[in-house]
């Protein structure tokens, strides 16, 4: 049986922050892989949180609490050596931030995530657009021209 602070190594957050706004098995596995965790852990995990009374919440409330708010944690030296290793180009976001992680691009992006969703430009008008970038323990890994400052993600 799973006890408090085992679950708190595996997801570096006690069950009630990390229920606290809303969770699923699907998560527990995602956040567990982005810890380079083993993910088959998240049925106990799952568990552990029915077992304290920590209701699961619908999928919308677990997409909003697993995406920070706004996400702009950059991990500058790490997606220049990964834009390096994959020789990424503009307007290639998807296929440039996939490739990184099925790859993967360099032996510490084993464990990240690809993300596709929408993000904010940094011009004189901000837009949505939309986006594929990389994501290892909570840091954003861009694969866009990180260099030259034409980042897409709204820093």
């Amino acid at each position: 049986m799973m006890t408090d602070t085992a679950f708190e190594r595996l997801l570096g957050a006690s069950p009630t922050a990390h229920a606290a706004n809303g969770w699923s098995r699907e998560r527990i596995m995602g956040d567990l892989r982005a810890r380079g965790q083993d993910p088959a852990q998240a049925g106990e995990c799952a568990a552990h949180l029915e077992m304290l009374g920590l209701p699961m919440r619908p999928m919308t409330a677990v997409i909003a609490a697993y995406l920070p708010e706004p996400m702009t944690d950059i991990d500058l030296d790490l997606s220049v050596r990964t834009k390096r290793a994959l020789q990424a180009r503009m307007k290639r976001s998807y296929y440039d931030a996939w490739r990184a992680v099925v790859g993967p691009a360099l032996p510490e992006l084993a464990a990240a995530l690809y993300v596709q969703d929408h993000a904010v430009t940094r011009d004189s008008r901000p837009r949505a657009i939309q986006h594929g970038w990389v994501e290892l323990a909570g840091r954003i890994v861009e694969t866009t021209d990180i260099e030259g400052g034409k980042s897409t993600m709204l820093a």
